[in-house]
């Protein structure tokens, strides 16, 4: 037996009940006698996190952590001196070893759920919460964690989505609710009703799609595609336009009164498709109706595009659309760099419709099968969605650098 572990219990205790400098005193007097003492290190670097001197006691804990590496405690300790600090990605790191160590540590669901709660990653903090009150329900930590996520998703979330959801919507099926803030950016237009379509299907579920004022609208023939099959509540009035805060605000899937509202960040709606199409569930396909079809004969038409002849689509991105967004910069491309690759399709019997927008730089004249959509006279917004569904593939910068 430790010849200091009475004293060492008596220091813990005196930490716990707040008498700091009976819990020094005694430290020091262990540390007199024997300095390299494990324990009563442990519990002066204890002492001076609950003093506020943090840089001190993450020093005085890393050395401890160096020479036993494997001992939950002094991983606790430290996890709430980062998180006191608010070295927030050190605090996870540490967190999450005590996990490992000990995969039902309360301290560690409960902290990581308050960070995650904190930087906005309430999904995280939901799982880990319910995970904490199935290893106690009583714990007086985890329930309260809980009715403040509760309250955070009924009064910030819930309440908020419903008042602006006319009575009366849908089929009487199961519905299924989510925020479109981005109507403004094609791609996220075209791709996240497409998601949840996959994710629930419109012929079992009454899907309800929540925009901003339809005048900011980049594309009328993509969201007029997408947004089939759904139900669209329009969101004019100013007052009501906070809870498009909640788009992407990943949040997570919640079930209340008979709707599921899925307030997922756009990450984690992709990786839940995925999950799906690898289980074998193939996702959902868009599809032009016979009105598109006749309508994109007329394009071709003007286009002098022989209504059969095989067409590849080609997207090459510039700086010119949102160019204020210049992080995304990366993903920019020359076009020129693909002429070599259009003309070679075009000696295979290809058409090639370069698509985007009039403020890309004008391929040079390549002949008649290659249409600079853009700059053409027939050019309308319908030139994106028909095509794109109309080629045999599609050349185009990645989205992935």
């Amino acid at each position: 037996m430790d010849e200091f572990e009475d004293q060492i219990n008596e220091a813990m205790k005196c930490v716990r009940e707040g008498e700091i400098y009976r819990a020094e005193s005694i430290c020091r007097e262990i540390l007199e006698k024997q300095p390299s003492h494990y324990k009563g290190r442990h519990v002066a670097a204890d002492i001076s996190l609950t003093k506020g001197n943090l840089d001190e006691a993450i020093k005085s804990l890393l050395q401890l952590i160096g020479e036993k590496a494997d001992d939950p405690a002094i991983h606790l300790t430290l996890a709430t001196a980062y998180e006191k600090n608010n070295n927030l990605n050190e605090a996870i790191a540490f967190f999450r070893r005590l996990l490992e160590l000990e995969p039902k540590s309360l301290e560690a669901l409960l902290g990581l759920a308050r960070i995650y709660a904190d930087d906005g990653h309430m999904d995280k903090s939901f799982e880990l919460s319910e995970k904490a009150l199935s290893i106690s329900p009583k714990h007086p930590g985890a329930i309260k964690l809980k009715n403040n996520l509760k309250s955070f998703l009924e009064n910030d979330c819930i309440g908020p989505i419903d008042e602006v959801i006319p009575d009366g919507i849908g089929r009487g099926k199961p519905q299924v609710v989510y925020l479109l803030k981005m109507t403004r950016r094609l791609g996220h237009l075209w791709k996240e009703p497409f998601l949840l379509k996959c994710l629930y299907d419109p012929k079992d579920y009454d899907l309800i799609i929540i925009i901003p004022p339809k005048e900011i609208i980049v594309s009328m023939p993509v969201f007029e595609m997408t947004m089939r099959d759904v139900f669209i509540v329009e969101v004019v009035d100013p007052d009501h336009h906070g809870i498009f805060e909640l788009h992407h605000a990943a949040i997570g899937t919640h079930q209340a009164g008979g709707r599921t509202y899925v307030l997922e960040s756009y990450t984690e709606l992709l990786n839940l498709v995925c999950a799906k199409m690898r289980g074998g569930v193939l996702p959902y396909q868009y599809s032009l109706t016979d009105e598109d079809l006749e309508r994109g004969q007329d394009l071709r038409k003007a286009m002098n595009i022989p209504s059969e002849a095989p067409i590849v689509t080609l997207f090459v991105r510039e700086q010119g659309y949102l160019a204020s967004l210049s992080q995304h910069s990366v993903r920019n491309s020359n076009v020129m760099n693909y002429v070599p690759a259009v003309k070679f399709l075009v000696d295979e019997g290809y058409y090639v419709v370069r698509i985007g927008d009039d403020r890309m730089r004008p391929l040079p004249d390549l002949g008649p099968r290659v249409v600079d959509a853009p700059f053409h006279p027939a050019y309308t917004q319908f030139v994106e969605p028909y095509f794109v569904a109309q080629s045999t593939f599609m050349m185009k910068t990645s989205r992935i650098v």
